[in-house]
């Protein structure tokens, strides 16, 4: 009997929480975990294998499906006629209108995560602090982290890492001169070496970080994060406005704004939006299963340096 799960949301973190709790509950250890990567997968894979004595776990990822665009009948009769288990999953809100999501619901158990914001994500940041092991962090800490960190919440579990790694009780204070100041300047580092041209060192940098432990969503995101904070630097220059000016529409942090105009004045609008897709289709990659680890995050620096 087929068993359908659809995991979708805004948040990266969540949704792959959840799947790994699918997995764990279904797979065994005589069949593990298999990812699908096209249409053609699913049919000759997932719809073949019931011959099988146990249930196998399949991963696939909508946006895949979505793309080849197999009619919403086939779709649908695939789920409905295999004999494991799939979780079919999307790291971002599917549009719930189309025929494909209709036919999909009809035959899936549908899991749609929520991010926390405010004061739920600073509640969550607390839980998590406590539940890898740090003895105590202070509410004003977990709220000076989100609002140097962002809500991305692989960035803000893995600063907890680095924070807990340091002392085990969490306060305002360290966050302010350790986790998030050190994290930034990793990535101000790589991406200074990026915009100057410096291919080396821009490689030794992303080396140290993945071997240091920084999680491939992590990096990305902060990647991703400090290219936007140029592209709107960029952005706004050219129309004309002044320094002053842009501080106060764009509400950066004093710290944040300065570093980001240094390196604004060694890439153009061009280049930071042909690295910005980059970065997206990287991101992709990821989380496709087309890239992974070192060697995705070394192609994807050549390819930035280049720009």
């Amino acid at each position: 009997m087929a068993e359908n799960y659809f995991v979708f949301g805004d948040e990266d973190y969540l949704v792959h929480a959840k799947i790994q709790e699918l997995s764990s509950r279904h797979s065994s250890e005589d069949w593990g975990v298999e990812r699908l990567t096209a249409w053609q997968d699913v049919q000759d894979k997932l719809c073949t294998a019931a011959m099988f004595s146990a249930q196998r776990v399949f991963l696939l990822d909508y946006g895949i499906i979505a793309a080849e665009k197999p009619s919403p009948e086939q779709f649908r009769a695939a789920l409905a006629g295999h004999g494991n288990v799939l979780i079919l999953y999307a790291k971002t809100k599917p549009d719930k209108r189309t025929k494909l999501f209709k036919a999909t619901s009809k035959e899936a158990q549908l899991i749609e995560v929520t991010a926390p914001r405010g004061a739920e994500l600073q509640h969550w940041l607390v839980s998590r602090a406590r539940a890898l092991g740090a003895k105590k962090i202070e509410s004003r800490a977990a709220a000076e982290l989100v609002f140097y960190a962002g809500s991305n919440m692989f960035a803000l579990e893995n600063e907890l890492k680095k924070l807990i790694n340091y002392h085990e009780e969490i306060t305002l204070e360290t966050v302010r001169t350790l986790a998030v100041r050190d994290a930034e300047n990793s990535i101000f580092a790589l991406v200074d070496f990026v915009v100057g041209g410096n291919t080396a060192a821009a490689l030794n940098m992303v080396e140290e970080l993945v071997r240091g432990g920084a999680q491939i969503p992590y990096l990305l995101f902060m990647l991703s994060r400090q290219y936007r904070f140029l592209f709107r630097i960029l952005f706004y220059r050219q129309k004309g406005y002044s320094t002053a000016e842009l501080q106060k529409i764009l509400a950066m942090h004093p710290y944040v704004f300065k570093k980001t105009c240094q390196q604004a004045a060694s890439i153009s609008i061009k280049d930071c939006a042909d690295n910005l897709q980059e970065l997206a289709q990287a991101d992709y990659d990821f989380k496709t299963g087309r890239g992974q680890g070192l060697s995705m995050m070394q192609m994807l620096i050549l390819k930035l340096v280049k720009k």
